[in-house]
C-alpha cells in the first residue's frame, strides 16, 4: 500500500482538535464558507506556522532590549534597509546622518508575501478559530447583464466554467432567462466537446473536507493509518484482503497534504457541494 509522507511539527499545536471526535470539527452541515475551509487548511501549514513563531518571538519591542545586538537585520524589515549584521543602535545613528525617519516592521511581516491574507487587525495566529480575510478577488472581472439585446451580453466569464450573471427588473424577466438559458446551454455543451463538462470541473463535497482535516490531524498526532480508518470508517476494510477504507485514508491524506501546501487557494475558487 503506498504511504503518503508527511512533515510533522517538533511540537503539536495545542489548538489541534482530537481527530478522533467530529464534532471538534466544521460540521458541513452548517454550509461553511471556502473561507473557512481555505483557513482550516492554511494554518496547518507547517512554513506559516514556522513564520508566525518567528514573528511572535521578534516583535517590535524586541530591538528595544537588545538594542546593540547584531541580529537585528535578520529579524526585521527595514526602510531604509538595514546592513547585513548591524545593531539597532548602528541602524539608528546612520539613519540620523542620512536624515531620515527610520521604519521598522518584525518580519512576521513575511507572512503576508508568503501567504495570501489581507492584512487587517485580527491577529495571524494558527490558534484562531475563525478566518482571516484572504487576499484573493472572488469578485468576477465582468458584470454579465441579461437584458432584451443579445449584443449586450458580456461572456468573458472567470476561468472559463464559472458565470455570474445580472438580470434587470425593467425588462422581461422571462426573456432575459430565456437568452441566458440559452448562452449558458451553448457554453455547458461546448464543455462538453472539449472533455472538460462543467458538471465535473472544479467540485468538492464538504463532507470531504472535514474527513481530510482529520485524518492531516490524526497522522500529526501519532496515529497510524489503520488507527485512523477504524475511527473514520468503522466496519470497512482495514485487512491485507480487504483494506478499502486504508485506501480511503491513504488517497485523503494525499489530497489533504497538496490542499495543505498550497492548494487551499483551488479552494477559495472552488464550486463547493453540500
Amino acid at each position: 500500500m503506498f504511504m503518503e509522507s508527511i512533515e510533522k511539527p517538533k511540537k503539536i499545536p495545542k489548538w489541534l482538535p482530537n481527530w478522533k471526535d467530529e464534532d471538534a470539527y466544521p460540521n458541513p452541515k452548517n454550509n461553511i464558507s471556502r473561507e473557512q475551509w481555505a483557513w482550516e487548511f492554511m494554518r496547518r501549514n507547517l512554513t506559516y506556522q514556522k513564520l508566525f513563531r518567528e514573528g511572535l518571538k521578534h516583535n517590535k519591542s524586541w530591538y528595544q532590549k537588545h538594542s546593540t545586538d547584531s541580529r537585528f537585520s535578520r529579524y526585521f524589515i527595514c526602510k531604509p534597509r538595514a546592513n547585513k549584521n548591524e545593531s539597532y543602535d548602528d541602524y539608528v545613528v546612520r539613519c540620523q546622518q542620512l536624515n531620515k525617519t527610520p521604519v521598522i516592521n518584525s518580519k512576521k511581516r513575511r507572512i503576508l508575501k508568503e501567504f495570501p491574507i489581507k492584512e487587517s487587525n485580527r491577529k495571524f495566529n494558527p490558534a484562531n478559530s475563525e478566518p482571516p480575510e484572504f487576499n484573493t478577488d472572488y469578485n468576477y472581472p465582468f458584470m454579465f447583464v441579461a437584458p432584451d439585446y443579445d449584443e449586450e451580453f458580456i461572456y468573458n466569464i472567470k476561468d472559463d466554467d464559472e458565470v455570474f450573471m445580472v438580470f434587470l427588473s425593467a425588462l422581461s424577466i422571462e426573456d432575459q432567462i430565456k437568452k441566458a438559458t440559452e448562452l449558458l446551454e451553448e457554453d455547458r455543451l461546448l464543455f462538453k466537446k472539449e472533455g472538460n463538462p462543467v458538471s465535473e470541473k472544479m467540485k468538492i463535497h464538504q463532507k470531504s473536507f472535514r474527513n481530510y482535516l482529520r485524518i492531516l490531524d490524526g497522522v500529526l498526532s501519532g496515529a497510524t493509518q489503520t488507527e485512523i480508518a477504524n475511527v473514520l470508517y468503522p466496519g470497512q476494510g482495514t485487512t491485507a484482503a480487504d483494506n478499502s477504507a486504508l485506501d480511503k485514508v491513504n488517497k485523503g491524506l494525499k489530497t489533504a497534504i497538496g490542499f495543505r501546501d498550497g492548494g487551499y487557494l483551488k479552494i477559495l475558487e472552488t464550486v463547493i457541494l453540500s
